[in-house]
């Protein structure tokens, strides 16, 4: 999250996202096509995170969008049982929050209702109490729940979604969700509220680890979520400076200090290198990755 070239192709996305709304407030799919109220919630949650990168937003096109969400979340016809809709509803709760308009009501009866919430919507609800300023031991309580729910062995962690404590793996396909998206949700959530906690750590490494080829997750929602939290992790971690060095055998490649969210990148053909030990060291904590890329050269006929 950074760089004035990076700001801008986000500021095009939040700009191409602001096409979809209605004069309602909601978004749709497509242009000119039928508004449905989680579509709503997810444009302003990505919104929001476009406006935390350092982007600039269509404020009214957001607070037309925070009314009519707020109106749906609060429908007196609306109930909060078991299933994606709901946490849809506790996403929509953060949003809110977030933006400095917590409706104390509607968090009240998603905490109520917590258990029936799928593991994901109870994150969202987290954050939303925790954005709200909400009373402390309701807080305690639902952070504690949330950290029951990871389990992992060793390094690596990873939160099975669940609906009223019932694994559930695929009912709520309908909604997008997975062990992976939840995951990063859950962890987004963790660190907002409690970053120095040891299960963090093992969370990122868990989704780390459930990458596939080439770094990518299994689906969009995956690799959007997991980029979120593993980015929220990584401003958080990346207070302070650090030296670092990379050796090839005896031979030094490069040295860098680095200070906040700055990024050290190094990239060099294999027919560039001696054969020899790869090391990095750092005078301080550091989070690195190395890749290996190979391609096959083949005859035109």
């Amino acid at each position: 999250r950074g760089g004035p070239r990076r700001v801008a192709c986000i500021g095009a996305g939040a700009a191409r996202v602001g096409r979809h709304q209605h004069g309602t407030g909601h978004f749709s799919r497509w242009p000119g096509t039928e508004t449905y109220p989680h579509l709503t919630t997810y444009a302003l949650f990505g919104l929001n995170e476009a406006r935390r990168a350092g982007v600039k937003v269509d404020v009214k096109a957001v607070a037309r969008g925070l009314t009519a969400m707020r109106g749906w979340a609060n429908s007196s016809k609306r109930t909060l049982g078991p299933g994606g809709e709901s946490a849809t509803v506790a996403m929509a709760a953060y949003v809110l929050a977030d933006q400095g308009k917590a409706e104390e009501g509607l968090n009240a009866r998603l905490y109520e209702a917590r258990k029936a919430l799928p593991l994901y919507g109870q994150a969202f609800l987290l954050r939303a109490l925790h954005a709200a300023k909400a009373d402390a031991e309701k807080i305690k309580t639902l952070k504690a729940e949330l950290l029951a729910a990871v389990k992992g062995e060793g390094e690596t962690a990873m939160a099975h979604e669940t609906v009223g404590g019932k694994v559930t793996p695929d009912s709520l396909h309908y909604y997008m969700s997975s062990d992976v998206r939840t995951s990063a949700i859950v962890m987004a959530a963790l660190v907002q509220v409690a970053p120095k906690h040891p299960v963090v750590a093992r969370l990122a490494n868990g989704l780390k680890k459930a990458r596939r080829k080439f770094g990518r997750w299994g689906n969009t929602q995956e690799n959007l979520y997991s980029l979120i939290a593993l980015a929220d992790y990584a401003r958080d971690r990346s207070k302070g400076r650090a030296k670092v060095t990379v050796s090839l055998g005896k031979k030094r490649l490069i040295r860098r200090n680095l200070s906040g969210t700055k990024v050290l990148g190094y990239t060099r053909a294999l027919s560039r290198l001696k054969k020899g030990e790869l090391t990095i060291k750092t005078n301080a904590p550091v989070r690195f990755s190395v890749r290996l890329f190979t391609a096959r050269k083949t005859s035109q006929e």
